[in-house]
């Protein structure tokens, strides 16, 4: 029972991973890398926990299979005879056998698989304690924030790429030559390993390796893992694209690290992510360049539905287990005993069959020196409907007893039953039989073997059934289990569908809002630039009438200086006048003196000329 239960556990398992990665599969398609590496660390994570569940989680599918026929105990036989053991039936190939060699064969497949991650770990380990610090020169220390923890670059010696490592502390490990690399080029590749350490991939891989070991046998495990590592380093190129880097620039960085670590080894362990991996650059390529691929990242809404729908099917899948069980025993009957005496003188013979609860049955006949007289024995219960057995015929009349004899050792008989795992032994103890007790008990002995062959074949037979109507049930489940984590699956299409509307009607209403506020901007700029025109064209009024002012004040000021030029002067004023211009026309002295002489009489007008001063002299009467 406990073989075909551990069968239908490991059966259970296979398929529902199957079903999980199947579901994986379906979502996956046609979504970001972000959101196709978060379904695949899901689904591996619903499979880690999937034998878990079924093995605490209590069954909603329990097969009884009917109990086998009890065989009844022979009745005891009065004449002595003596016969072989029967032989034991020999199987040739025993189930648990089977069962026990494909545990120790998937085993072996564990341990193989993790032995592989556990060297890759020590040949990182090796290469980080050979690495020595690398602080690049010249990077936008902006273009890292998201990180808990500064990110601890390491150059390697020799031609390992750029890797990275470690779930609590990520290690970036780059080649010796990182520190001739262009500044472009470093800064690509950091961004890139910066996007593995903030979204955990080092994490989600270590989940990936432990269910491809759990599942090794199951070839969909596989092709899961190598989709989540495809869509990891895609996702890790959309955050490099998203700052900002040109895809073009970008791709022909990576073409040229895989160009320049063509010849090295891949990456040394299933715990680390190697960036230049040439088996996925032309996806990668092709990825990086398509302008209409879906770049968008994960959401914490985006992680709690992927949750949710993995425990719900995870729970399913656990509850759907069948289990096989004994049909329950009814009440078991008191150990019954019948004992029969047979007196002769001085001597007396013993009969006892016994059977117990457990169906075991043993007969004994013993012949006992000087044995006092036995009671009456009670009356034997009526034996279930079995093959009926001959009954023994009458005991012949007691020959007289013979002088009383030395203790004998007892003559021995025993027949041993085994049917499947139950067996059944009778013993007897007995002196003599006569020869048609021993014809009875040869008869009793292969109609025994008749019905023990009869009860194993019926027995094969009702275990074949129960095998074809487990399976029978355990199909017909997984196609109910099937149609409502398809049924899940299409509601959580529509959750989604629903979400992106609602995203939709947001974005349309926040672009609604930002047009109206545009709008209102643009109004009052509208409604500045029109103050700002009026209060220019208030100053420029402002100004022109200041202008005339000024030109008033100017004209009025030159028509003030013109009358003061004009004005008349006094003897003395014009005699010096007429000096200084006579001094400075070398007049003669003494043409001056004469003129200076006759001046007292003559009025005179002054104006300022452009070459000098205009004296004019009038005599008066």
């Amino acid at each position: 029972m406990i073989i075909l239960n551990t069968l239908l556990l490991a059966g259970e398992c296979f398929f529902g991973g199957s079903l999980i990665l199947a579901l994986a599969f379906l979502l996956a398609r046609g979504t970001s890398g972000s959101k196709a590496h978060l379904i695949y660390t899901g689904a591996f994570a619903a499979m880690l926990a999937l034998p878990f569940l079924a093995a605490v989680l209590p069954s909603q599918m329990v097969w009884f299979l009917p109990q086998p026929q009890p065989v009844t105990a022979m009745p005891a036989m009065a004449a002595p005879m003596t016969l072989p053991a029967a032989a034991p039936v020999q199987h040739s190939l025993d189930l648990a056998t089977v069962v026990m060699g494909l545990i120790a064969l998937w085993a072996m497949g564990v341990i193989f698989v993790l032995s592989k991650a556990l060297y890759g770990a020590v040949v990182l380990a090796g290469l980080y304690r050979q690495s020595v610090p690398f602080i690049p020169d010249g990077i936008a220390p902006e273009r890292f924030k998201g990180l808990r923890w500064q990110l601890r670059i390491r150059t390697v010696p020799g031609e390992a790429g750029p890797i990275t490592f470690g779930f609590f502390r990520a290690v970036v490990l780059l080649p010796k030559t990182a520190v001739t690399w262009p500044r472009q080029r470093l800064e690509a590749v950091l961004l890139h390993e910066a996007a593995h350490v903030r979204r955990k991939d080092c994490l989600s891989r270590l989940i990936a390796v432990l269910a491809c070991a759990l599942y090794w046998p199951n070839p969909f495990v596989w092709v899961a893992s190598n989709a989540m590592r495809r869509e990891g380093e895609t996702a890790a190129d959309d955050c490099v694209l998203c700052t900002g880097m040109k895809a073009s620039a970008y791709a022909e960085h990576l073409v040229g690290l895989a160009r320049a670590f063509a010849a090295a080894r891949p990456s040394h362990s299933g715990l680390s992510l190697a960036m230049a991996e040439p088996s996925m650059l032309d996806a990668r390529v092709e990825a990086i360049l398509n302008g209409a691929r879906n770049r968008k990242g994960v959401s914490r809404a985006d992680i709690l539905k992927i949750a949710l729908l993995g425990s719900v099917a995870v729970a399913v899948i656990a509850l759907a287990r069948p289990v096989l069980a004994e049909a329950p025993k009814p009440q078991s009957t008191a150990a019954k005993t019948t004992a029969k005496h047979a007196v002769r003188e001085g001597h007396a013979t013993r009969t006892t069959i016994i059977k117990d609860d457990n169906g075991h049955v043993q007969v004994a006949v013993s012949d006992d020196a000087d044995v006092p007289d036995a009671p009456e024995p009670p009356e034997a219960p009526v034996a279930p409907d079995v093959t009926p057995v001959p009954a023994a015929p009458a005991a012949p009349a007691a020959p007289p007893a013979p002088p009383a004899p030395s203790a004998k050792a007892p003559h021995h008989i025993a027949f041993h039953w085994k049917n499947g795992g139950d067996s059944k032994s009778w013993t007897w103890d007995v002196k003599d039989l006569d020869a048609q007790t021993r014809a009875d008990i040869q008869r009793a002995a292969a109609e025994m073997k008749a019905d023990q062959a009869r009860a194993e074949a019926e027995q094969r037979a009702e275990i074949e059934r129960a095998k074809g109507l487990a399976k029978a049930e355990q199909l017909r489940l997984v196609a109910e289990h099937e149609g409502e984590i398809r049924r899940a699956a299409e509601e959580a299409k529509r959750q989604i569908a629903e979400a992106q509307r609602q995203m939709r009607e947001a974005m349309r209403e926040a672009s609604d809002a930002m047009r109206q506020k545009i709008a209102e901007q643009q109004r009052d700029a509208a409604e500045k630039r029109r103050d700002a025109e009026e209060a220019r064209r208030e100053a420029a009024r402002d100004r022109a009438d200041a202008a005339r002012e000024r030109a008033e004040d100017a004209r009025q000021d030159a028509e003030e200086r013109r009358r003061d030029k004009q004005q008349s002067y006094n003897v003395p004023d014009v005699k010096r006048i007429v000096r200084d211009a006579m001094a400075k026309a070398n007049v003669p002295v003494k043409v001056a003196e004469a003129v200076s002489a006759a001046m007292p009489a003559i009025a005179v007008n002054v104006s300022s000329q452009k070459n000098g001063v205009d004296v004019r002299l009038h005599l008066d009467d």
